[in-house]
């Protein structure tokens, strides 16, 4: 998915439009790779590829042995400031589309972004900031806006928005995650996946297997049935 309106467009509606195409496209499960030095597994890792509608995997394997797969919207773009104006890729890909132009505060620990002539301000909260000598923008950050009120709720109140020191602009929301371990010896995953009940009854989860493996700094996964094998890069922030 192309920058579509990461902080402009109201990510209500950004996380509806994913559920939508979630529901009309077959995305299937993703999982790792890794190396036999945990350090170099242990983190977040992003599908190299999304869908055309931005939907992706986020792997986060965890020192103990565990991991965790989010699924979800999963958004990148460039962005710039210029004094208190912050500027992202345009809306569309339309022929002479402008780009965007979101005027921007930052008060200790607080965003405020306001849009075109809006009288209201978005509002988020620092989780991580950058390092010394960042611009105050770096970081990343939380809504702390109210809540829509809709079953997506959770999903609004746990995503996240990340500006790095690099110029690129990222938003990640979940909108469902599964939990499960992995070998570093066998280079094998199992995942617990509540996708896969049906097959074991309602209620019940499916146990499914992979195979992953670190090569140049990207993560290459199998998945269950050997069949396909998917790229996946780092997500941290640092």
């Amino acid at each position: 998915m192309k920058m579509k309106a990461i902080v402009t467009l109201p990510l209500l509606a950004l996380l509806t439009l994913a559920v939508d195409a979630q529901e009309r496209e077959a995305t299937g499960g993703t999982a790792p790779s890794a190396d036999s030095d945990r350090s170099q597994i242990v983190g977040h890792w992003v599908a190299e590829k999304t869908s055309s509608s931005g939907l992706g995997s986020v792997w986060e394997f965890k020192p103990d042995g565990t991991l965790t797969i989010t699924f979800g919207v999963v958004a990148n773009g460039s962005y710039r400031l210029e004094g208190d104006t912050l500027i992202l890729p345009p809306e569309t890909s339309a022929p002479g589309a402008a780009p965007q132009r979101i005027r921007v505060r930052i008060e200790g620990n607080h965003l405020y972004e306001r849009y075109g002539d809006s009288e209201k301000e978005g509002s988020y909260v620092r989780i991580k900031g950058g390092k010394p000598g960042d611009a105050a923008i770096v970081g990343v950050w939380k809504s702390d806006m109210p809540l829509p009120g809709t079953k997506l709720d959770e999903a609004f109140k746990n995503a996240t928005f990340t500006y790095t020191r690099d110029g690129i602009a990222k938003m990640r929301a979940a909108l469902r995650s599964s939990a499960g371990r992995y070998d570093l010896t066998n280079r094998t995953y199992s995942l617990d996946s509540a996708d896969l009940a049906g097959a074991r009854g309602p209620g019940r989860s499916k146990v499914v297997t992979g195979r992953f493996e670190l090569r140049d700094g990207k993560l290459y996964l199998t998945q269950p049935g050997g069949q396909t094998e998917e790229v996946y890069v780092r997500d941290d922030f640092e």
